[in-house]
């Protein structure tokens, strides 16, 4: 028995090897050739290992070949967004990278959006005059370069820009659109609005198509990640289903007792049982004080849930935050008054300990973990459950204050995410588009492999269904990886199937509508049947199948219908591949 999901097998023999003529750019709320027929641009991100350079300023030309473009091709894309590093062009590098896509893409009939992905001095731009003007420069290069280009769709300005204020960067763009346009008045330039998700600033360019990324519910898009934070993003969320989209603190556990005494040597600390509230699902570890305490240092913290040993993330405060090497990593400090925070070098073992120093007598302190959806250093929680703090405290000047370690409570915020919810979920967007008359653009989306069961291929198939169907343009994120967890499609030779599979059908401009998202197949000899999850207030299922695939359900044949959720199609398998639909009747 081999279990297989949404197809069972996907050819791909053809190839275009059309060469662009036309220059693409905006009309109204779409994109439209020189014809004025209207592009949907549908394609992916090839990321080129950009993060790759500092230890590796050749890798990125191994990234991709020619017949990597023709794959991509053969399943229907029209559009790469190729990823550039500022650092390519400190040399003629850069050029001939951007170069060979051209050279590969312009056979295929694939646009090639150049997106500057990596910019001098990173966010920290903003504040920087000179990574700004080099940033200018670069473009300005790029833009003479190829001014006569049609392949190249456009200029993608900075990747997920995010200044304190959303203006700032819009300024910036301006600027940097009005630098290319000297050179450039043909290409159509891009902007995204910033990591905050605000609606757009509109250009006085005519020739701008706007762009966002969509990773809702991060929960589940990032499933595994560990380069969000300084603790992976946990892989327990199933789409579609119940995601986690935040946490709020709930409160701490007041039942924990308080040294108010000085000692001049370290002293072990047990809380005792402390018994979890209502509402609680999530705990942490927190050393805390209040009052006059002087200088206090918490070392090798423990804890415990029902008698079993819990590890405290960092518990001996040894390891240095990656974001700020003169912080310790996972740990947050909050404070009320003039207290201070430390990572100290005073510790009961190893080299470094968590320090709260402060004599306000009506202040307080606190040093905590974990925030938003990384919740891997908390403790599950139900209410009930009893919990120990254990570690060791260096006091030495309290007066009048004092000093405890405890746990702080946290709730889950959880939000159910299906087609639905990814729609409202950029619907102000559209709004903005349609009040505007501009066109938007999906620039990134996609969700890790790490994300439980089918959920990788589920969400992508949504995501792309609610942009098909609103008439958005888009790129998954993205073609290669290393290994996997990742988002790709390829992970060194090896292919994603299913992944591939529901991108090549969004290519075509699939919307599945009211189709199973979780649909199983398995074949015994030549009959094939059918599995998914029943579906609440269906009355029925039709299920068609096809020898090739296709956008348009007419082009399947209708092979049975059931009242259940499964369904055997006999001899299914008699004479050639199927792909197979299953849709639900209300």
């Amino acid at each position: 028995m081999t279990i297989l999901r949404i197809v069972l097998f996907l050819s791909l023999s053809t190839f275009s090897f059309a060469e662009i003529t036309s220059f693409l750019h905006v009309q109204g709320r779409d994109v439209v050739d020189d014809q004025n027929n209207v592009v949907k641009l549908r394609g992916i991100n090839m990321d080129g290992y950009f993060w790759a350079w500092d230890w590796d300023q050749n890798l990125h030309n191994s990234y991709a070949t020619q017949a990597d473009i023709e794959f991509l091709d053969s399943l229907g894309a029209n559009v790469i967004r190729l990823c550039l590093n500022y650092h390519y062009f400190e040399s003629s590098d850069g050029y001939n990278f951007i170069d060979n896509y051209l050279q590969w893409c312009d056979s295929a009939g694939i646009y090639v959006l150049l997106d500057m992905h990596v910019v001098p001095d990173g966010n920290n731009i903003f504040f920087n005059s000179v990574a700004e003007q080099q940033l200018v420069d670069i473009w300005q290069g790029i833009a003479s370069r190829y001014v006569d280009e049609p392949a190249v769709l456009g200029y993608d300005l900075m990747n997920e820009p995010w200044p304190d204020d959303a203006s700032v960067w819009y300024a910036f763009a301006n600027r940097l659109i009005d630098s290319i346009r000297t050179v450039d008045p043909t290409h159509i330039i891009m902007i995204e609005n910033t990591l905050g998700g605000e609606t757009f600033e509109v250009s006085d360019d005519a020739n701008v198509l706007y762009s966002y990324h969509d990773y809702s519910p991060f929960a589940v898009s990032h499933a595994a990640a560990t380069w969000v934070g300084e603790t992976p993003v946990t892989d327990d969320y199933a789409y579609p289903g119940e995601v986690l989209t935040s946490s709020t603190w709930l409160g701490y556990s007041e039942d924990q007792p308080t040294w108010t005494m000085s000692s001049s040597s370290w002293r072990y600390w047990d809380s005792g049982n402390l018994i979890v509230p209502e509402n609680a699902d999530y705990a942490y570890v927190k050393p805390n004080v209040w009052g006059n305490v002087g200088n206090v240092y918490y070392d090798d913290l423990g804890s415990q849930k029902n008698g079993a040993n819990f590890s405290v993330f960092n518990g001996g405060a040894e390891q240095a935050s990656s974001s700020d090497a003169n912080q310790p990593s996972i740990w947050f400090f909050l404070a009320g008054g003039s207290h201070t925070g430390s990572w100290a070098t005073t510790a009961h073992s190893g080299s470094r300990s968590l320090g709260i120093s402060g004599t306000d007598p009506n202040g307080w302190a606190v040093w905590g973990q974990g925030a938003w959806i990384l919740t891997a250093p908390f403790i599950p929680v139900t209410a009930g459950d009893t919990l120990r703090a254990t570690g060791w405290i260096h006091a030495a000047n309290i007066s009048g204050g004092g000093v405890s370690l405890g746990f702080d409570y946290v709730s889950a915020v959880t939000e159910y995410y299906d087609r639905a919810h990814l729609l409202s979920d950029i619907q102000y967007l559209l709004n903005w588009s349609e009040t505007n008359i501009k066109p938007i653009w999906c620039g990134e989306f996609g969700c890790m492999s790490a994300a439980p069961g089918n959920s990788q291929e589920n969400l992508v198939r949504d995501k792309i269904a609610v942009m098909n169907e609103a008439g958005l343009g888009w790129a998954m994120w993205s073609y290669r990886a290393p290994e996997p967890p990742s988002f790709t499609l390829i992970y060194d030779d090896s292919l994603d199937v299913p992944l591939t599979n529901v991108i090549s059908q969004g290519f075509t401009g699939f919307t599945w509508p009211n189709a199973i998202a979780d649909l199983r197949l398995w074949h015994v000899g030549q009959d094939v049947t059918l599995r998914w999850s029943p579906v609440d207030s269906a009355v029925g299922y039709t299920v068609y199948a096809s020898p090739t695939t296709s956008a348009d359900l007419n082009d399947y044949t209708i092979v049975g219908t059931t009242s259940n959720s499964v369904f055997t199609h006999v001899n299914g398998l008699s004479s050639q591949q199927q792909f197979y639909v299953v849709v639900v009747n209300f």
